[in-house]
C-alpha cells in the first residue's frame, strides 16, 4: 500500500492545480477568473524555480543521510528566501498593475509561505513519511474548494484565508519533522558546491517547462485576448494532472525511494501515452456539455503537445539521476526559444489564435524530442564502442 503513497500524494497536488481553474471557470467573472489563472501562473512560476535551485538537489543530496545539521538546514532555508521568493514575488509583481497593493502584499506572502510548505514536504519524502503530505494536502484542497465557492468574488479573501491555512499545515511538518534536523549531525557526502550545481542546470530546464505548461500565456498575455487566455489555461489545467505524474516521478527516483523503477520507465512511457489518449476523449465530452463548444482540434493539438512532453519528461528523469542536466536543460529550452522566436514574429504580421499557438507549440516541442533521442542514441553508441 504504501508503494502508491507517492501519487496519491500528488493526485492531491493534481486535483489542487485542477481546482484553482475548473472551479472558478464556472462560479466566477471572466475578470476575476482571469486574475486568477495569472495568480496561479505566477505561483507555478517561483514554485518552479525553488523546485529547480532547491528542493530536487535538496531530495538528491540528503536521501542517503535522512538527517541534516540545523546551520546546514538554515543556510538552506536563507538561500530559499532571499535568494529565490523574494526577488522573484518583487519582479514578477512589479507591472502588474491590476492588482491592487493589499492583494500584491498577501499573495507575496501566500508564495512565502507556499514555498516553505513545499520544502518541508520534500523531508517527509526524504523520509518516506508520505501519510502526512497526503493529509495535508487533503486539508488544503477542501479548504480551497470552500474558499472559491464561499468568496468567489473576493481574491482577496481566498488568498488570505489560505495563507493562513497552508501556514498552518507547514508549522505542523516543521514540528513533526524536528528529529530530522539534529544540531551536529554532518552528512556524509553533501557538497554544497554540487547542491549549487545540480540546481543551476536544472533551473533552465524547470522555467522553460513552466513556460510550456502555460507559462507563456502570462509572459504573452498581450498577444491574446482576455477570452483566449482563460480558453488555454483551461485546456491546460485539464493535462495538468499529467505533469504532476511526472514531477512526482522525479521526486521518488531523486529521494531514493524509486530505485526499481528506473528500468521501467519505458513501460510507465506507454501508459501515459495510452492515458493521455483516452482522457483526451473525456476532456472533448466535457468542454461540449459543460461549456457548450466543440473544439476537436484544438484538442487534438493538446493531446499530441503533451504527448511530446510526457516523452521527453520520462526520458529527462532518467537523465536526472545521471547528472545529465545539460540534456534535461536543452530538450525543453530548444522549444520554448523557437516557440518564443515565431511568436514574436508572427504577431508583428498577424493577430495570434489558440489553435495556431498550440500547433506551433506540437512542432517545436518534437523538435526538441528529436534532439532528445538523437543525443541518447548518441550516448548509448558511445558506450558501446
Amino acid at each position: 500500500m504504501k508503494k502508491i503513497f507517492p501519487f496519491i500524494d500528488q493526485i492531491n497536488v493534481a486535483i489542487f492545480n485542477f481546482i484553482l481553474v475548473f472551479i472558478p471557470s464556472i462560479l466566477m467573472s471572466s475578470e476575476n477568473l482571469l486574475q486568477l489563472n495569472l495568480m496561479s501562473l505566477i505561483l507555478g512560476f517561483c514554485s518552479t524555480v525553488s523546485n529547480a535551485l532547491i528542493y530536487q538537489p535538496f531530495l538528491k543530496s540528503f536521501n542517503l543521510d535522512k538527517k541534516v545539521s540545523r546551520a546546514l538546514f538554515i543556510k538552506i532555508n536563507l538561500k530559499l528566501f532571499f535568494y529565490i521568493i523574494i526577488p522573484l514575488s518583487i519582479f514578477l509583481f512589479r507591472e502588474y498593475s491590476y492588482y491592487s497593493t493589499s492583494e500584491i502584499l498577501l499573495i507575496l506572502l501566500l508564495i512565502i509561505v507556499i514555498n516553505y510548505y513545499e520544502f518541508f514536504k520534500r523531508i517527509n519524502m526524504i523520509k518516506n513519511s508520505w501519510g502526512t503530505n497526503i493529509l495535508c494536502g487533503f486539508v488544503i484542497n477542501i479548504s480551497w474548494i470552500l474558499l472559491i465557492i464561499v468568496y468567489k468574488d473576493y481574491i482577496s479573501a481566498i488568498v488570505f484565508f489560505e495563507m493562513i491555512i497552508i501556514l498552518m499545515a507547514t508549522i505542523f511538518l516543521l514540528v513533526i519533522n524536528n528529529k530530522f534536523i539534529e544540531s551536529k549531525y554532518e552528512a556524509t557526502s553533501f557538497s554544497m558546491r554540487n547542491f549549487n550545481s545540480f540546481g543551476i542546470g536544472l533551473l533552465g530546464a524547470g522555467i522553460a517547462f513552466w513556460m510550456i505548461s502555460g507559462g507563456y500565456l502570462l509572459v504573452f498575455k498581450s498577444l491574446f485576448t482576455e477570452t483566449q487566455l482563460n480558453n488555454l489555461r483551461l485546456y491546460h489545467n485539464f493535462y495538468s494532472g499529467f505533469l504532476i505524474v511526472f514531477v512526482v516521478l522525479d521526486n521518488y527516483l531523486l529521494s531514493g525511494s524509486g530505485k526499481k523503477l528506473v528500468g521501467k520507465l519505458n513501460i510507465l512511457l506507454g501508459i501515459s501515452v495510452l492515458s493521455i489518449i483516452f482522457y483526451s476523449a473525456l476532456v472533448y465530452v466535457i468542454i461540449r456539455v459543460i461549456y457548450s463548444r466543440q473544439e476537436l482540434i484544438l484538442i487534438l493539438l493538446f493531446s499530441m503537445m503533451y504527448i511530446i512532453i510526457a516523452t521527453i519528461r520520462i526520458m529527462n528523469s532518467k537523465h536526472k539521476i545521471e547528472n545529465k542536466s545539460k540534456e534535461v536543460m536543452l530538450s525543453q529550452v530548444i522549444p520554448v526559444s523557437l516557440y518564443v522566436t515565431f511568436i514574436l514574429f508572427y504577431s508583428k504580421i498577424t493577430g495570434i489564435q489558440p489553435l495556431i499557438s498550440t500547433l506551433v507549440w506540437v512542432i517545436c516541442l518534437l523538435i526538441g524530442l528529436i534532439y532528445l533521442v538523437k543525443n541518447t542514441l548518441k550516448e548509448k553508441n558511445r558506450v558501446v564502442t
